[in-house]
């Protein structure tokens, strides 16, 4: 990173302002003042999602920072979709070993894409120094009785995912990776239009972040359940695909992580009219299980059960 003397702190939260410039008519007071305030309309309630990213733990020193700021709100936006909710606001926390007016300028970009996209305005944040470090926190509306939550899955629900797994698992482990995989590393989908257009048959969701067998599990955690996988059914990104042996495609997709598609519950009745629907999205949708009595995640393949050592990601593991 580039030391810039010459540009204070304040023209850098100026410039970074003025660039991410969406304006909504339900914001009050705009970013620029002690706090921001914003309106809710009677009915609605606020969802809100924060996320760190951290040099040398969640990117390279010398990862494209337009990237880095398209992920930091992908990944925010990834929330809220597992709940439903529309996106609002956001508040973007940096903290720079030094002022590097370039990087604010790449990352802004970046930022800026998704912020467009989803009518997100930036109402805060902090700038400071020390280790590069970027939080964003983004509030998105739901009717309180329209939110997905973690805890609604029913015994005889199918598991579903949106999209095919493991490609930005397998481009972490593999410099040599497809463009491809590398592109669903660094800009993920965040299926927020997804997720509002077939919510009202949803019974529970997730968001896929830290692999798909440590976020189900916290559904069936939440929903006092049990689930059983076929992962022959389980969607894997094309890369994956090419690999001979199952066996060593499917730890990508099954804890790898970093794959952004939602994983959900939804009556036998509701898939087909689901899948249907997220079709004329161009995104796919696949049956991979059942929820069941239990209280734990069975996974099988060809009728024999497989045991994983890793579930997924841990931050301090």
């Amino acid at each position: 990173m580039k030391k810039n003397s010459m540009t204070s702190e304040f023209s850098c939260i100026k410039e970074i302002i003025t660039k991410l410039q969406v304006k909504r008519e339900d914001t009050l007071i705009h970013a620029g003042d002690d706090c921001a305030l914003v309106t809710i309309s009677p009915g609605m309630a606020l969802a809100v999602s924060t996320d760190t990213m951290v040099v040398n733990h969640h990117f390279l020193p010398d990862c494209d920072p337009q990237d880095i700021g398209y992920k930091l709100v992908a990944v925010n936006l990834s929330d809220l979709a597992a709940m439903a909710a529309k996106p609002a606001w956001m508040t973007i926390a940096l903290t720079m070993p030094e002022i590097d007016m370039e990087w604010v300028r790449k990352f802004i970009l970046g930022a800026n894409e998704l912020q467009q996209q989803f009518n997100l305005e930036l109402v805060g944040g902090d700038l400071t120094r020390g280790p590069l470090t970027i939080t964003c926190t983004i509030h998105g509306l739901v009717k309180p009785e329209d939110a997905i939550t973690r805890g609604g899955a029913r015994r005889g629900d199918l598991i579903c995912v949106t999209g095919r797994l493991g490609a930005a698992a397998y481009a972490l482990a593999n410099l040599d990776c497809s463009v491809a995989s590398r592109q669903r590393l660094l800009r993920p989908t965040p299926r927020v239009n997804e997720a509002l257009a077939i919510h009202s048959m949803v019974n529970s969701a997730i968001d896929i972040s830290d692999g798909l067998l440590a976020d189900l599990n916290h559904i069936i955690e939440a929903s006092g359940c049990g689930a059983v996988l076929d992962a022959s059914t389980v969607p894997l990104a094309e890369e994956l695909e090419a690999i001979p042996k199952l066996e060593e495609a499917l730890p990508f997709a099954l804890s790898g992580g970093d794959d952004y598609e939602l994983c959900m519950t939804l009556d036998k009745k509701n898939f087909s009219a689901c899948q249907h629907i997220l079709m004329q999205m161009n995104c796919e949708l696949h049956c991979i299980g059942k929820i069941t009595d239990g209280d734990k995640i069975e996974v099988y393949l060809n009728n024999q059960l497989i045991n994983f050592s890793k579930f997924g990601y841990q931050h301090f593991a």
